[in-house]
């Protein structure tokens, strides 16, 4: 029974992989080491170990504990040998699926933009190489805390696409093999596409488990800081009283005090902060490469009269297909059928602006006879009336009063399609310089103050990739989405551009008329409520580029929106100044726009908007920069409150 202890069982195998030999002997077990082991861990060659303290106590055995020096011993030394192999797995016994229900089955998974899958040649048997990659991730989190965690990842070795979670259940259960047990073709691997897939997403856990920390040490850091300007404060205040009675000789002398202890303070605080900022560092240990049992299906995809040729695989028994990159460009986007080739909506120099610009002229033939009474509406007049429309219908579907009806089956199908399909959708357009649609973003939203300061480049700049960077997007990955429809709902992951850097981020949209319109893009995932997170709470760099180095707006401003972003940025950040502005610009263009001055709005609608956000923005700064007077900025605030009617939904 003792050899079921974690712990013993581990430095066990160690002892036998060294060449030693271990005995159950009830409640302990007897090892032989050999000389070189005995003389690593200072251990005679006969040892009795145990996992029980009383036991240990009684008899004399070696009390093998978490923290043990031999234990510690022999797991450093695993982890600087790494844990290195090649495997296959067995091949399935069960006959595989027929050709007609993988094609049934590819059609359900995959949707290709003006193209359907038709079937191909027969299925090929093959062999789908897959790479395991582990690693031992150290956090330091706030007030000098240490812990490790293990994380592991599972990927395609030809895409670096993460495997899903039934490929992965039947991958684990198989049983492995030193050799093949059927002649099959192995598909070839790309284990420099795979380390990279596998080592963003361990940096994506990794970072997601940080920003966790850095919530949990919100308090702790507030109370400190708060500590500190309170005795800093107490300090200032004797100088000054100090200066008040001194003689003027003494006054320089006072004065330079006061100038240092004011560094000294700010030294101080910066010192808080990084205490009790969480870092991680990875290291990898684990890194195997299988060879899993496949079909690959060879597929043509159809459009009009034009077929592309491509291939699917299928995890056997019954896992599932593996996840698609585009031929050309290796994203894992979705797949448009174009006239001439076959890949994603950047690699086909933007196909779906180009056929609707087409099809009218193709209109004569007989079949699309019927697309030309559509045609009409390209004169601007009958969209304007629709638009206008679409505003006084979306306002009230996001007002408090207005409670949707409940979701059909239908409704959450919608949903989970949309929120599958909107970040890589979204983040495509980004990247290739243009603006999501304008239907889709709506109105009065940071999303389209962000379009407004920036242009197309609004989305890239509110995750703090610098202008003109959005092109080298190299991958977008999708952690969380969680449809709800009729309420805001919030779609996580991460974006990778070509030189490594990641960039987590999260979209916030609703769902109306079956098409997501984009509300919010955050820097940080896990944004399913209004908080906004604390600058210490993101990654260093983000955090000076969203307050430090953010990039100029090229539009003229007015006053107030002008005094939020000149005297607020730098405390409250891009992604609270533009709630603020969005808020500000309904307000202005109201029937009544308030008549208070532009310092005491801004005062006013910061105040407001970062209560909806965490009371730990720091607002009072942002009024003094503003140089606003406090019991101006509290009338404001409390005429301005009934006419904004912030909300969860809207806290803007």
């Amino acid at each position: 029974m003792i050899t079921t202890d974690p712990a013993v069982q581990f430095w066990l195998r160690y002892v036998e992989a060294q060449g030693g030999l271990h005995e159950d002997a009830g409640d302990q077990v007897l090892v032989m080491l050999p000389s070189e082991l005995q003389a690593e861990l200072d251990l005679p060659e006969e040892v009795a170990v145990t996992a029980d303290s009383e036991v240990a106590r009684e008899d004399g055995a070696l009390l093998l504990l978490p923290g043990h020096p031999v234990l510690d011993q022999a797991a450093a030394r695993t982890l600087d040998h790494g844990d290195g192999g090649l495997a296959w797995l067995a091949w399935p016994q069960a006959a595989p699926p027929v050709p007609e229900a993988l094609l049934e089955r590819a059609r359900e998974r995959f949707d290709v933009d003006h193209g359907r899958i038709d079937a191909g040649d027969h299925p090929a048997r093959v062999y789908l190489p897959v790479l395991r990659v582990g690693a031992l991730v150290s956090y330091t989190a706030g007030l000098g805390g240490r812990f490790q965690e293990r994380e592991e990842v599972w990927v395609d070795a030809r895409t670096g696409l993460v495997l899903g979670e039934s490929i992965l259940r039947g991958i684990t259960r198989a049983p492995l093999l030193d050799a093949p047990d059927a002649p099959h073709r192995a598909l070839s691997p790309d284990l420099a596409v795979a380390l990279a897939g596998a080592h963003a997403r361990i940096e994506e856990q990794a970072l997601a488990r940080r920003e966790a920390l850095a919530r949990q040490a919100q308090g702790p850091l507030r109370d400190e800081v708060a500590r500190t300007d309170a005795y800093y404060a107490a300090a200032l205040a004797s100088i000054a009283k100090r200066q008040g009675q001194a003689p003027p000789d003494r006054q320089r002398l006072l004065d330079a005090q006061a100038e240092a202890t004011r560094i000294e303070q700010a030294r101080r605080q910066a010192e808080i902060e990084e205490k009790f900022r969480p870092s991680h560092q990875v290291r990898p240990f684990r890194l195997h490469l299988l060879l899993v049992p496949a079909l690959e299906l060879p597929v043509r995809i159809r459009r009009g009269t034009t077929t592309h040729p491509f291939a699917l695989t299928w995890v056997l028994p019954r896992a599932g297909f593996t996840d698609l990159r585009c031929p050309h460009c290796g994203v894992a986007a979705r797949l448009v059928a174009g006239r001439e080739r076959l890949g994603c909506r950047a690699c086909l120099s933007r196909p779906a602006p180009a056929d609707p610009a087409r099809a009218p002229a193709p209109a004569p033939p007989a079949t699309p006879a019927p697309p030309a009474a559509p045609a009409p509406p390209p004169p601007k007049p009958p969209p304007r009336p629709a638009s206008a429309a679409a505003k006084p219908t979306r306002k009230p579907s996001r007002s408090p009063a207005a409670t949707p009806a409940p979701p059909t089956d239908r409704d959450r199908e919608r949903a989970r399609r949309a929120a599958g399909k909107l970040p890589t959708a979204f983040w495509e357009t980004v990247a290739s310089g243009e603006r999501w649609p304008r239907k889709q973003v709506a109105p009065g939203s940071p999303l389209s103050a962000l379009y407004r300061l920036y242009g197309a480049e609004g989305p890239a700049c509110a995750v703090a990739i610098a202008p003109g960077q959005s092109r080298r997007l190299a991958r977008i990955s999708m952690l969380t989405a969680r449809p709800s429809p009729g309420l805001l709902q919030a779609t996580t992951g991460s974006l990778q551009l070509d030189d490594g850097s990641t960039h987590p981020y999260t979209l916030r949209w609703s769902l109306e008329t079956g098409k997501p319109v984009v509300e919010e893009v955050l820097p940080f995932a896990d944004a399913t409520g209004p908080v906004i997170l604390h600058r210490h709470a993101l990654d260093p760099a983000v955090s000076k580029r969203l307050y430090d180095d953010v990039p100029g707006s090229p539009v003229a401003l007015d006053p107030v929106a002008a005094a939020l972003w000149n005297g607020g940025l730098g405390h409250l950040g891009l992604p609270l100044i533009a709630r603020c502005l969005a808020a500000w610009w309904r307000l202005r263009d109201s029937r009544e726009p308030p008549s208070w001055p532009p310092e005491v709005l801004a005062a006013a609608l910061a105040t407001l908007v970062a209560s909806r956000a965490g009371s730990w923005h720091p607002v009072g700064e942002a009024t003094g920069a503003l140089g606003a007077d406090p019991t101006e900025v509290t009338a404001a605030a409390a005429d301005l409150e009934p006419r904004l009617r912030l909300s969860p939904q809207r806290p803007w």
